[in-house]
């Protein structure tokens, strides 16, 4: 690990020249260090130096919308995009008396299911358990759509003529695959 850390801290300071050298801007504030492994090791430091700048070591990090974790499982960035769109879709569920079938349809759309449809190449390989959360919300929607808590979630996906998300980030696989 120690290795891995010095090539780390020299890369990282010809990382941080280059950028000077060429007139962009660093906020070393910003920075993040994450050490992908599948147990953490008793040596492990919590800190490492760039320069003069101390970058922190830490579990997960949020680059550009997605949480990354030390074992790349992307359990806390699905717990994360869940927690959102339950959120989302009980602040629907307040508003139902207001709502007709078309306007629950478009705002499931646009709300509850964008919040799966961002970068899921890259988080919709990992434990069942997460992709489950995942599926009952979705059932929990479709539920909401169509004023049905009794159907089958197989039975909502028919009606609504769509995959489960699952099937749905399988297909994107095979077309990215094909492309």
């Amino acid at each position: 690990v120690f290795d891995f850390i010095e090539v780390l801290k020299s890369e990282s300071e010809n990382t941080v020249k280059w950028l000077y050298d060429n007139k962009m801007f660093v906020n070393p504030d910003k920075f993040k260090s994450i050490i992908i492994q599948k147990h953490k090791t008793l040596n492990q430091p919590d800190k490492i130096l760039i320069g003069s700048n101390s970058v922190e070591i830490t579990s997960s990090v949020k680059l550009l919308g997605v949480t990354i974790d030390n074992q790349l499982n992307f359990n806390i960035h699905i717990t994360n995009i869940c927690k959102s769109a339950s959120n989302q879709l009980n602040a629907l569920v307040r508003l139902k008396p207001f709502l007709g079938f078309e306007e629950k349809k478009v705002l499931i759309n646009s709300f509850i299911l964008s919040n799966f449809n961002y970068c899921p190449l890259v988080w919709f390989i990992t434990w069942s358990k997460s992709l489950n959360k995942i599926e009952n919300l979705h059932k929990r929607a479709l539920q909401f759509l169509f004023d049905d808590y009794q159907s089958s979630y197989d039975q909502l996906l028919v009606r609504s003529g769509k995959p489960s998300l699952n099937i749905r980030n399988y297909r994107n696989l095979c077309i990215e695959i094909y492309k």
